[in-house]
């Protein structure tokens, strides 16, 4: 494989300059037509299997964010499908020579034979752990690499692709495709497998969101990576074609690196995953909070905490308008920008975020007074800190025999500290309510005389009805992926026990490392979960950069229960509901810490 490498840079370079002259300059925003579209989105769909599974040294050296800047001025401008076959040919072949892009009603395209294989022959096929870079590193949790294994007869490992039956698809726009997703090279047998690093080239020139095709590019890149690694497509139903072809049409126009990330940030928020996100290097206007903090109870937007002193707003107004808009349509739109798996977290940090804007910005709010009267508007400007609800201490007496552990402000020196309190205790409440400080670790081996059980679903049931774990990929779209399913984790118990009767306060605040604590609480039967159903999104985050100096970060690791149901969408059900009130927001009660209080307050034998 080696001796092709240079060659290989010197077709890149070539391709790179014969596009830059063929192609108008297209830095400047503009629309797509639909046949444009159609181009990139063919382009997009060979460009992930060709980038993500073509076993070249060429694939594996090229620096696929230039090659993708390239293809996308070089195709979007064909003008029929027979146009844009023969570019898509000829931009691909220069990394994988064997692709074939053929007009679909012309039938099956003509793969390249494989030859006779000594017995001395070996096979080599991707093997994307997620989807990663470096490679070959076992210590690291998502690596893409090319494996190349011995094939002694000829006979490829079980579970790989086969060189002689290749990839093949539709691309779209009348046109399709095929690749082998293995070839044979000479491996002497006594060598074993041994492993091939990515290692793209230096990129020909600095990338800039400002310039419209490395936008394109930036879309391109990343909703392959997602389509190829993300593991929640199946329960999310997200028609990704469908988020591929606005998030193009959106980056075409776009003009200003603000308007791309939130092309960006509404493509992630498609996919359905509570921890998406699009960090960008994006000088921001200085934030501030409105004097107030709201909270969505029994489906009204609704003023739960003001300034002190404030006149204009009072706990249990009802926010009927934001900016004139009815509230439930204005929150609807914020949440396209928002990544969730459930609507209950959607809705969450829309509210959560409300409050946060540019400095001296205002917001207006149309409010129903919530005793009653003539409904007015108030106009709330951004300009001071973040409002803190009312809460106890993060370690806290409630009453004799009480205590109380907030474990989104609670430190590990604090929780040591408290031990001693926490073991006396008749009963504890841990608010798990929002993201937590603390880990499993920092907690659950004091609340158990047994060791305390972290596992997902076992390896059996993962590769039947449910899939867990990191998918281990040789093939395009997940199909045929090794789910790599951790083995179950036992954290041994410590002293001093806390023998009190536990109650973990959660709702759809509680994401990722809060859900690992109250499913672990849930499954050790260490408690009881009291509030409303978690954000439903748990699992290691992949990250990736796009061209433009953007990161995209998704969760790519599957968590399931130990019965193999899937976490995603679904979060950590409560043993004991409990919701707010507005009868409660009135009275300024926390009704769900009420609930967590007597269940930890009951006699024994009580229920």
């Amino acid at each position: 494989m080696q001796a092709s490498v240079v060659g290989h840079k010197v077709a890149i370079a070539s391709l790179v300059m014969l596009v830059a002259v063929a192609v108008p300059d297209q830095a400047s925003p503009r629309a797509a037509t639909a046949r444009d579209l159609d181009n990139l989105m063919a382009f997009t769909h060979l460009f992930g299997v060709v980038r993500h599974f073509a076993p070249t040294e060429a694939a594996r050296t090229t620096n696929w964010d230039d090659f993708a800047i390239v293809g996308v001025r070089a195709v979007e401008s064909a003008r029929s499908p027979e146009a844009l076959a023969k570019q898509l040919q000829t931009l691909f072949s220069a990394v994988a020579p064997a692709v074939r892009v053929t007009l679909t009603n012309a039938g099956a395209p003509t793969d390249a034979g494989a030859p006779v294989t000594p017995s001395s022959i070996a096979v080599a096929t991707w093997v994307n752990a997620g989807i990663g870079t470096g490679g070959c590193d076992p210590r690291l949790t998502f690596r893409s690499e090319i494996v190349v294994r011995p094939a002694l007869r000829g006979l490829v490992p079980p579970g790989l692709p086969q060189p002689s039956q290749p990839w093949r698809g539709s691309l779209g726009s009348g046109l399709s495709a095929s690749l082998p997703l293995a070839q044979w090279v000479a491996l002497p047998v006594e060598e074993g497998a041994r492993c091939l690093p990515v290692q793209p080239t230096a990129p020909v020139e600095p990338a800039t969101s400002r310039d419209r095709a490395t936008r394109l590019a930036g879309i391109v890149i990343a909703w392959n990576v997602l389509r190829h690694s993300y593991p929640y497509f199946d329960i999310a139903k997200t028609d990704w074609f469908a988020a591929l072809r606005t998030a193009l049409a959106s980056a075409a126009t776009d003009s200003t690196p603000v308007q791309y990330l939130m092309t960006l940030e509404r493509m992630m928020a498609a996919l359905g995953d509570g921890q998406a996100q699009v960090v960008a290097n994006i000088p921001k206007e200085q934030t501030a909070y409105l004097p107030v903090r709201f909270d969505w109870v029994e489906d009204h937007l609704v003023v739960d905490v003001v300034t002190p002193g404030a006149l204009v707003l009072r706990r249990g107004d009802v926010v009927t308008t934001l900016d004139g808009v009815l509230t439930e349509e204005a929150l609807r739109a914020r949440e396209l920008l928002i990544p969730a798996a459930t609507a209950q977290r959607r809705r969450h940090r829309a509210v959560t975020e409300l409050v946060s804007g540019p400095m001296r910005g205002a917001l207006n709010l149309g409010v129903r007074p919530a005793g009653g009267g003539t409904e007015r508007e108030v106009r709330l400007f951004y300009e001071g800190p973040l409002l803190e609800r009312p809460r106890p201490g993060k370690v806290a007496e409630l009453k004799p025999g009480i205590m109380y552990v907030d474990l989104s402000r609670t430190t590990p020196a604090d929780f040591t500290a408290a031990l001693p309190a926490l073991a006396a205790a008749q009963g504890v409440v841990f608010d798990m309510r929002d993201t937590p400080s603390l880990a499993v670790h920092d907690v659950l081996p004091w609340l158990s005389d047994a060791d305390v059980r972290l596992e997902f679903a076992s390896q059996a049931v993962a590769t039947s009805a449910f899939r867990a774990g990191l998918p281990r990929a040789s093939f395009p779209f997940l199909e045929e992926a090794v789910w790599l399913v951790p083995p179950a984790e036992l954290i041994a118990p410590k002293r001093p026990r806390i023998a009190a009767k536990v109650a973990v306060l959660t709702g759809p605040g509680a994401i990722s490392g809060a859900e690992t604590i109250v499913g672990a609480v849930k499954q050790n039967n260490l408690g009881e979960i009291v509030g409303s159903a978690t954000a439903g999104t748990n699992g290691l985050l992949n990250s990736v950069t796009i061209p433009g100096g953007l990161t995209i970060r998704f969760t790519a690791f599957r968590s399931t229960k130990p019965d193999g149901t899937s976490y995603h969408g679904a979060g950590v059900k409560p043993t004991v509901p409990a919701l707010r009130t507005l009868e409660g927001v009135i009275a300024g009660r926390d009704e769900v810490l009420e609930a967590g209080i007597a269940v930890v307050g009951k006699s024994p034998g009580q229920r």
